[in-house]
């Protein structure tokens, strides 16, 4: 550019100098020749900077699109964290129900077998009590001593399987039966003053010679020997405790 520049400074000092002369014409075409060159010149140079711009409107073009595919896999992964976070927060819950669920049911369970196990207990203790006293109405002397006989009846007596067990007085079970255990409990001297014809005679109440209904005399030795039971049967029937 400056060269050319120069060129045109150069041309018009010819002319100037030289006037109208055929030679300045033609060497004004020259010029005017080597202007046309310079004019080229500024064409390619134009076209390498469009060229250039193109390039790097197409570059600013795909970092745009690059920018944008970057913000929506951002945004897809927020979603997809967001989504992760909301089902682990569901299952949590859900656990949590199941676990409230499980307890609910599992205190709904030990109370059902609560009930059930007192209702098998009252169950065991009515049959028990039932025998005890069936048995006792069979020994005892009146309904009076019947109820005091099937209190010691009772632990004698446990409900196993359905059924009623004769156990011995440690809680042991036996092979014995109801009818041995009135068999055993009419020989006892210890329920002679709750068993039937035995009041009078029971415990240590020896030496009862009265028959029939009349009053027992025992002397004072043979009484303080009675039980505190024994005593007040003694003294029901109308027994009388003499010195001699």
């Amino acid at each position: 550019m400056l060269f050319m520049n120069e060129d045109r400074i150069y041309g018009r000092t010819f002319r100037d100098e030289a006037g109208d002369g055929g030679e300045g014409g033609g060497g004004s075409a020259g010029e005017g020749g080597d202007g046309a060159e310079g004019g080229d010149g500024g064409a390619d140079n134009s076209g390498q900077l469009s060229e250039l711009q193109q390039q790097l409107e197409a570059m600013q073009s795909d970092n745009q699109r690059l920018q944008a595919k970057i913000g929506e896999a951002n945004k897809h992964k927020k979603e997809a964290e967001k989504q992760a976070a909301a089902e682990a927060r569901a299952k949590a819950e859900a656990e949590g129900n199941f676990q409230q669920l499980f307890e609910s049911s599992e205190k709904e369970r030990a109370s059902l077998a609560d009930q059930l196990s007192d209702l098998q207990g009252n169950i065991a203790n009515e049959k028990r009590n039932s025998m005890a006293l069936d048995i006792a109405n069979d020994l005892a002397a009146s309904p009076k001593h019947a109820k005091l006989l099937a209190k010691e009846i009772a632990p004698r007596l446990k409900f196993v399987e359905g059924s009623i067990k004769i156990v011995d007085n440690d809680g042991n079970l036996t092979v014995s039966t109801p009818e041995d255990l009135k068999k055993e409990v009419s020989s006892s001297a210890e329920y002679d003053f709750l068993l039937k014809g035995q009041q009078s005679s029971g415990g240590g109440a020896t030496g009862g010679s009265s028959s029939g209904g009349a009053a027992q005399a025992i002397t004072r030795s043979e009484f303080d020997a009675l039980s505190p039971s024994q005593k007040v049967e003694f003294g029901r029937k109308g027994g009388k405790a003499t010195d001699s």
